[in-house]
C-alpha cells in the first residue's frame, strides 16, 4: 500500500512538473556560435546553428502548416571587447549546390532584416490574412531561394535579435566592422562557400551599409588578407548620398500631383539651405536632418512605400513571427527580445543619416572586377527614382558621364504563346559594370511588389551583369 502511495505521489509530482515546465517561458541562452569557431569545433557549430522545427504534426493541438526550410541560424560575436553579437539566418540553396550567396541587409536604419525576409524575398511570408498576427507563416512561391542561397543578417546591434552590451554601433567605420568580422567568421564557420560567388546587398539605408562593406571587402581582397569571393552588390531604393537627394525629394511628387510647382520650388530651395549650411559646417548632422525631415515627409499620402498601391510593411506580422515560440527555438535566440523596427535606433543613429557613400560606391564602380545593381520602383517615394539619378550623377566613376548620356530599353519578360515580347518588367541601362533598372509596378519594397520581376532581375543580373541581356 505504501509503496503504491509512493508512485501515486510520483506520478502526480511528474504530471505537475510536465505541466509547469511546458508553461514556462523560453530561458536558454542564445546561441553563440564564435567560441565554436575559436577552439575549431566547426563541426560541432554546423551542428548547433541548424534549424530544427519543432512544431509536430503529430500533435493536434498544433497547427504546423509550412514547415521552415533547411537553414541555419544563430550569433556570431563580432567584437569581444563590446560584447556585439550580429543575429544570422542563412538559407543554403536545395535547388543547385553552387548557387551564387546573397547577402541581404534592411536598412531604416533600425529595420531588421527579418523583414526582407518574410515581407520580400524569402521562402516564408505570413499567412495569408489581412488581420493575421497570430505567428503564423507559410511558404513563400517564388522566393529568391532556389536560384541563390541567402543570408540575412540583423545589422547593427540592436537590431531584431542583434544585441550588444555595450552601445550601437552608429559610424560607418563601426558598423562596417562589425559586418567584415561576420563574413570572417561566417566563412570559417562554412568554408565550401569559399567556392561560390557572394553579392552583397539590401535595400534603402543599406545603401550605407553596403558599400561599406564591399568596400571593406574590396580593400583586403587588395592586400590578400583575405578570401571573401565577393563578386558584386545590388542596392534597392539605396540612400548613399543624402546630400544630393533629399533636395530631389519633391519630383517625385510634383510628378503625380501630389505638390504643385510652387511647392516643390520652395520645399526644394528650403531643403537645399539646410544641405548648403551642412556641407559647409555652420549645422551639425544631427540638426540637419532634424530640419530636413519634416519637410520631406509633409505631404499626406497614403504610403511613401508606394504611391499606387498604398501598401504599408505590416511590421506587426513580421514581429509576431519572429516572436512566436515555434520560431525562437528554432532558432536559438534564448530568452532575447526581438524588434522588427528600432525606433530608438534610429533617432541613435541622427548623425550617420547625412553621411555618403557615393565615393566607396565609385571606387567599386571604377575597380571593374564587381558586378553592380542599382533598382528602383517606380512608385517608390520614400527613395525615389529622380533621388536616386541625382546620386549616381554625382558618384564619382570613370563612367558618369557615359551613364549620363546612356538611354533606357525596355525590359520584357518571357512572352506567352502568341506574345511579341511577353509583360513589360521595367526599363534599364547598362554602363559598364553598372546595371541600372526601374522596375515597373513596384514601390520601395520591390520584391513585395513585384517578386517574380525581383526574381528575374537577381537571376539575369547574376548571369549576364543586366537584364534584357542574352542569356
Amino acid at each position: 500500500m505504501a509503496n503504491s502511495r509512493r508512485l501515486a505521489v510520483l506520478l502526480v509530482t511528474m504530471v505537475t512538473l510536465t505541466c509547469l515546465c511546458g508553461a514556462l517561458p523560453i530561458t536558454e541562452e542564445p546561441l553563440l556560435l564564435t567560441p565554436y569557431i575559436e577552439a575549431g569545433n566547426l563541426t560541432a557549430a554546423v551542428k548547433a546553428c541548424k534549424v530544427v522545427d519543432p512544431c509536430n504534426d503529430s500533435n493536434p493541438e498544433e497547427d504546423c502548416g509550412t514547415k521552415i526550410p533547411e537553414s541555419y541560424a544563430g550569433f556570431l560575436t563580432v567584437n569581444k571587447t563590446l560584447g556585439n553579437n550580429l543575429f544570422f539566418w542563412y538559407f543554403p540553396s536545395q535547388v543547385k549546390d553552387n548557387a551564387p550567396l546573397l547577402l541581404y541587409l534592411n536598412g531604416g536604419p533600425g529595420y531588421s532584416s527579418m523583414v526582407g525576409l518574410l515581407w520580400g524575398n524569402g521562402p516564408l511570408q505570413p499567412r495569408n490574412s489581412s488581420h493575421n498576427v497570430s505567428g503564423k507563416f507559410e511558404a513563400r512561391n517564388g522566393s529568391w531561394l532556389g536560384p541563390f542561397s541567402l543570408l540575412y543578417i540583423d545589422n547593427p546591434v540592436f537590431t531584431g535579435y542583434s544585441y550588444s552590451s555595450s552601445g550601437p554601433r552608429t559610424t560607418q567605420e563601426e558598423y562596417g566592422d562589425d559586418l567584415y568580422e561576420f563574413l570572417q567568421q561566417f566563412y570559417k564557420l562554412f568554408p565550401h562557400l569559399l567556392s561560390i560567388d557572394l553579392y552583397i546587398g539590401g535595400a534603402s539605408y543599406a545603401g550605407k551599409y553596403i558599400p561599406v562593406l564591399a568596400h571593406k571587402v574590396h580593400s583586403s581582397l587588395q592586400k590578400n588578407q583575405t578570401d571573401i569571393p565577393l563578386r558584386g552588390i545590388y542596392l534597392g531604393g539605396p540612400l548613399f548620398a543624402p546630400e544630393v537627394m533629399f533636395p530631389e525629394n519633391f519630383e517625385y511628387l510634383y510628378n503625380v500631383g501630389v505638390i504643385s510647382g510652387y511647392e516643390r520650388t520652395t520645399l526644394q530651395k528650403k531643403t537645399q539651405a539646410f544641405v548648403n549650411e551642412y556641407l559647409a559646417d555652420k549645422m551639425g548632422p544631427v540638426d540637419t536632418i532634424k530640419k530636413i525631415i519634416p519637410v520631406i515627409f509633409k505631404s499626406k499620402i497614403p504610403s511613401y512605400n508606394n504611391y499606387v498601391t498604398g501598401t504599408k510593411t505590416d511590421l506587426n506580422k513580421i514581429k509576431a513571427i519572429m516572436k512566436s515560440k515555434r520560431i525562437r527555438r528554432a532558432l536559438h535566440v534564448g530568452n532575447l527580445d526581438y524588434s522588427s523596427s528600432n525606433d530608438t535606433l534610429f533617432k541613435q543613429f541622427l548623425s550617420d543619416i547625412m553621411s555618403s557613400t557615393k565615393d566607396k560606391l565609385g571606387d567599386l564602380l571604377n575597380a571593374s572586377s564587381y558586378k553592380v545593381l542599382i533598382f528602383s520602383g517606380d512608385s517608390d517615394v520614400v527613395v525615389s527614382v529622380a533621388m536616386v539619378e541625382a546620386a549616381l550623377l554625382a558618384t564619382p566613376w570613370s563612367g558618369r558621364d557615359d551613364y549620363r548620356n546612356s538611354s533606357r530599353t525596355m525590359w520584357y519578360g518571357q512572352p506567352t504563346s502568341g506574345e511579341k515580347n511577353g509583360t513589360l518588367y521595367g526599363y534599364y541601362s547598362h554602363t559598364g559594370k553598372l546595371c541600372r533598372v526601374v522596375v515597373r509596378g513596384a514601390g520601395h519594397s520591390t520584391a513585395h511588389d513585384q517578386l517574380a520581376r525581383s526574381r528575374e532581375m537577381m537571376v539575369q543580373f547574376v548571369q549576364n551583369g543586366c537584364v534584357g541581356e542574352k542569356r
